[in-house]
């Protein structure tokens, strides 16, 4: 197997029959609320954009498009397979693991990332590592699955089926709630809602 393909510790790795397809089920599910919120954060021509765990690119293809051609939008994934098809002078494609791999500091206008959190067991350290991505001013966009309002569900059947995945979920080591990571350590970002979607502005000096 390419190296640039390897996810030993993902649940749902890109090895799965079928992940080609869910993915593109997801990118139709969740890119126009996703493309909303970076809309609503002024994307604009000459930024600079990084989306951690990209999937199938579908995000960082929308970016580059939208703010081509003096842009950059980087689309990274610790698996590269499905990000082949990507193309364009203002879009590169990188192999990341955003807890171990190199990433640039103070690089980037905009980074963004969605439902890759709670599959990391270091998620501060995660979310860390991309603040100190971004330049003074930039902004972070997380997008992560609330499931709080799952476990009152109506009717009982559907409270059932949640409660069922979430028991599920837990003996795969994903965690959806954050119970088994520590806290970021206060920082400069500001404006983070529930983990459902965050929107936030760092201010942190140049390093």
């Amino acid at each position: 197997m390419n190296a640039g393909y390897d996810m030993p510790d993902y649940v749902l790795p890109h090895s799965l029959e079928g992940e080609r397809e869910r993915l593109r089920l997801m990118s139709r599910l969740l890119d126009p609320m996703h493309r909303r919120h970076l809309a609503a954060l002024g994307v604009g021509s000459g930024w600079r954009f990084l989306e951690v765990g990209c999937g199938n690119g579908s995000v960082a293809q929308w970016l580059a498009t939208k703010v081509a051609p003096d842009s950059l939008a980087v689309a990274t994934d610790i698996d590269t397979r499905f990000l082949d098809g990507l193309a364009g002078p203002n879009l590169q494609v990188r192999k990341l693991d955003i807890l171990h791999d190199p990433l640039e500091e103070g690089a980037y206008d905009l980074v963004t990332a969605r439902a890759i959190l709670h599959h990391l067991p270091g998620r501060a350290k995660a979310v860390e590592r991309m603040i100190s991505a971004l330049k003074p001013g930039g902004r972070l966009l997380i997008i992560e699955p609330d499931f709080f309002p799952a476990l009152v569900a109506e009717p009982l059947i559907a409270r059932s089926f949640w409660q069922s995945w979430l028991d599920w979920a837990a003996t795969e080591n994903i965690d959806y709630f954050g119970r088994s990571s520590t806290a970021a350590p206060p920082g400069p970002t500001t404006g983070a809602s529930r983990s459902r979607s965050c929107a936030n502005r760092s201010s942190h000096p140049a390093k």
